[in-house]
C-alpha cells in the first residue's frame, strides 16, 4: 500500500508530516518505509520506527517540485522491495485534511508513477 496523506503517514508511521510531501511504502510484510524531505528527517527519526528516505525538494539553484523529486526515490524503493511486478494499491481519495495543501499534489504523483510504469499493476 502506497498512501501520501499526512493523516496516513502518522498512522503508519507516527511521524506528522510538517511540509506534507511525504509518501510511505507499507508492504504485506509488514515493513514501512516512508520517503520524506530531508528538512524532516531528524524530527521522524524521533517519533517514528520507519525506514525513513529522505530526499531534497528543491533548492534555490533549481526549482522543482515535490513530485518531480519524489519519483526517483519512490521508484528505488518499489524496485528494491522487489514490487517492480506487484499489484500495489494506492490512496487516492478525495478528503479533508488538516495539513498542508501538497497532499493533494503529491497524490498526482502517485497515478503518474504508477501509469507510466507498464510492468507494475495497481489498484484503486
Amino acid at each position: 500500500m502506497i498512501c501520501n496523506s499526512s493523516s496516513a503517514v502518522l498512522l503508519l508511521t507516527g511521524h506528522w508530516p510538517v511540509l506534507g510531501a511525504s509518501v510511505v511504502v507499507f508492504t504485506r510484510d509488514g515493513e514501512c518505509h516512508v520517503v520524506l524531505p530531508e528538512d524532516e528527517l531528524e524530527l521522524a527519526q524521533r517519533t517514528s520506527g520507519a525506514v525513513l528516505i529522505p530526499y531534497k525538494p528543491s533548492t534555490l539553484a533549481a526549482l522543482t517540485t515535490p513530485i518531480d523529486e519524489l519519483v526517483d526515490p519512490l521508484r528505488r524503493l518499489t524496485a528494491r522491495l522487489g514490487l517492480s511486478h506487484a499489484a500495489i494499491g494506492l490512496q487516492c481519495d478525495e478528503a479533508m485534511q488538516p495539513a498542508t495543501d501538497v497532499n493533494v499534489y503529491v497524490s498526482s504523483l502517485l497515478l503518474t508513477y504508477f501509469c507510466s510504469t507498464p510492468r507494475g499493476q495497481f489498484a484503486l
